[in-house]
């Protein structure tokens, strides 16, 4: 009897897990389109380019809520045939509480950019960490937040206008509030 219950069971898991496979290659293809879509309109209005490290610069504070900038400003510079993207960081330190800021532009490295919102549909809760999707600025921009608890560092990550990818990381948090407050102050 055993058997003959075990077997019905294998068959319908069998059919959820390719259910569940056509669900994730669907919603996929739906993700690439959507980036192909994304892509061909820059080209047309001719913005394709990732912007000058000078440039993205500017996007940076040059304080923010007490916190002030230290050490060296981070950047990075990548050309390559058809991808191209630029990155500044900085820190900024107010008290016993640190404050990191990184900005990529990825607009002419789309599949870059793809790959890095995929972790926004990522949710885990557990005893070392807590993290799911976020909406930011009204529901305009989709964003992703994490708190460890054991390093208590809170983590904010926003996706902007289909090229940026902003993360802010602060030290001796129990949660994102403040983050995302940091964020309303960014020019995105």
């Amino acid at each position: 009897m055993k058997r003959l219950l075990f077997l019905p069971l294998c068959l319908f898991l069998i059919q959820c897990a390719e259910t569940e496979k056509g669900n994730k290659e669907d919603f996929a293809q739906g993700k690439y389109e959507a980036g192909e879509q994304a892509i061909e309109e820059k080209k047309v209005k001719g913005d394709t380019t990732a912007l000058s490290l000078t440039e993205l610069k500017k996007f940076l504070p040059t304080t923010i809520s007490g916190f002030k900038p230290v050490g060296e400003l981070i950047t990075k510079e990548e050309k390559e045939t058809g991808n191209s993207w630029t990155s500044v960081e900085q820190l900024y330190v107010n008290g016993n509480k640190r404050l990191k800021i990184n900005i990529v532009d990825y607009n002419a490295a789309y599949g870059l950019y793809a790959g890095a919102k995929a972790v926004f549909d990522t949710r885990v809760d557990n005893i070392e960490e807590k993290s799911a999707p976020v909406a930011l600025r009204g529901n305009t921009i989709q964003g992703w937040e994490s708190i460890n608890y054991l390093s208590s560092e809170a983590t904010l990550i926003a996706a902007s206008k289909d090229r940026f990818i902003i993360t802010l990381m602060l030290t001796n948090q129990e949660d994102s509030d403040q983050l995302k407050v940091f964020f309303e102050k960014l020019p995105f």
